[in-house]
């Protein structure tokens, strides 16, 4: 699914679920590994999409906190809420360490933060059971059944995401290298087989 559409869906929700609230402002941001997506909603009687753009890749285990900072400050101030979703983001202190910079760049903001696949699930099914496949730059898979949670995928692109764009370049590359050497072989298998052909051929008298 198209990012902004399915970001747009998980904040509408959000957003109807708050609509005996005063308006708010609600910020989504999901980094990957070659871009990051961000959409800006306003909630009310109809949820609208106030302004959406896209930024530099954000894969936390990929950029400094200095970047990461200077990146979320090209997004609006203005938020009552955001929520920052970023590849590489697994355990708990990959969540402190965004929270922490989220929270410096919108302090009086509710901040929620957590991985691009916990993201991706819950614009896709929200609370309900589904599997949803992340296949970018790099790939994971998310799926749920009865509460039970399985993971696969994500391990970054030296280790893991089989499935990602980087590895699928990366194997498509070598098999044009390998292909262009094989074919540099035999053609030097040729040219010295013509040399031999002609050093053996007799002189004149």
């Amino acid at each position: 699914l198209e990012f902004r559409r399915v970001l747009f869906r998980s904040l509408r929700v959000s957003a109807e679920l708050m609509a005996d609230r005063a308006e708010q402002l609600i910020l989504g941001v999901e980094g990957g590994g070659s871009k990051t997506d961000w959409v800006l909603v306003r909630n009310g009687a109809k949820a609208e999409v106030v302004e959406s753009g896209q930024l530099p890749a954000a894969n936390l285990l990929l950029i400094t906190d200095e970047h990461l900072t200077n990146l979320l400050r090209q997004m609006p101030a203005e938020v009552d809420r955001a929520g920052v979703f970023l590849a590489g983001c697994k355990t708990e202190e990959h969540r402190a360490r965004i929270r922490k910079i989220a929270s410096s760049v919108w302090p009086t903001a509710r901040i929620a933060v957590g991985g691009d696949r916990d993201s991706g699930f819950a614009a896709a099914f929200g609370d309900k059971d589904g599997i949803a496949t992340i296949s970018g730059t790099g790939s994971a898979v998310t799926g749920r059944k009865d509460g039970r949670i399985e993971k696969a995928g994500g391990g970054g692109h030296i280790l893991g995401d089989g499935g990602g764009g980087y590895t699928l370049a990366i194997r498509a590359l070598r098999q044009v290298l390998r292909s262009y050497d094989l074919a540099q072989d035999r053609k030097s298998t040729r040219l010295n087989s013509s040399h031999t052909d002609i050093s053996r051929m007799p002189s004149s008298a």
